[in-house]
């Protein structure tokens, strides 16, 4: 299930105008509004109850505009400037950082992943699951990424990477003797495997996005026993 910014988020974004787009431009949208005077600062996304509308169609054009509080001349003239590129305009409008024009969805998730820390998710899901990691040869990490790795099994390594962008682990596969070939045999079988996870190459393998924490240690498990 979609997890939906909280109040305190929304709280953040000031008085904004938003609207609702299957593109990333707001041209394209089919619906706009302004953010209201509810203190939690949600009107855009009431709009999904009341009126069905998808969660990841969510624009902020604008946001904290209070900051031009009376001075809508100043508001307009950054906008014109911003969106129409004028060519004799020397300078770029007042407080430009207003206009985001980002997917609400993609904001979000942003702001969550600054809250996380991965020093500290990293070593806690280990200490969770000792005995299943038991095996692990390495961990490194920072605080965006925290990383398990195993030992070599015929030259190939599995590494459980915790990332703050993400929800659940990404898991890695890789050859250090013969990365394409691997490819090649490893990856098509793997994705026979797991039809409704999306495999994707990268520099020494593949890796893959997993559904759950449990399932990134099932990948674990079963790479040892292969």
């Amino acid at each position: 299930m979609t997890k939906l910014p909280t109040s305190a988020f929304m709280r953040q974004l000031g008085k904004y105008v938003y609207c609702f787009t299957k593109t990333d431009n707001y041209k394209d949208a089919y619906y706009g509004g302004k953010s209201g005077f509810t203190a939690t600062g949600t009107r855009c996304l009431d709009h999904i109850k009341e009126k069905g509308y998808d969660y990841d169609d969510i624009m902020i054009i604008a946001r904290n505009l209070e900051t031009f509080d009376n001075r809508p001349e100043e508001l307009l003239e950054s906008w014109l400037i911003m969106t129409e590129d004028f060519d004799d305009n020397k300078k770029s409008g007042s407080h430009k950082e207003c206009f985001i024009m980002g997917k609400l969805s993609f904001l979000f998730s942003q702001h969550e992943a600054l809250q996380r820390n991965m020093l500290t998710e990293g070593p806690r899901y280990v200490l969770d699951n000792e005995d299943a990691l038991s095996n692990r040869n390495s961990v490194t990490g920072t605080k965006s990424s925290y990383k398990i790795g195993s030992s070599a099994i015929k030259s190939c390594y599995i590494n459980i990477e915790l990332n703050s962008t993400k929800e659940f682990p990404v898991v890695h596969f890789t050859n250090n003797k013969d990365v394409k070939e691997f490819q090649k045999i490893a990856q098509p079988a793997f994705a026979e495997e797991y039809p409704d996870l999306e495999v994707r190459k990268n520099t020494y393998g593949f890796e893959v996005d997993t559904e759950s924490f449990e399932q990134a240690l099932e990948m674990w498990d079963e790479f040892h026993r292969s």
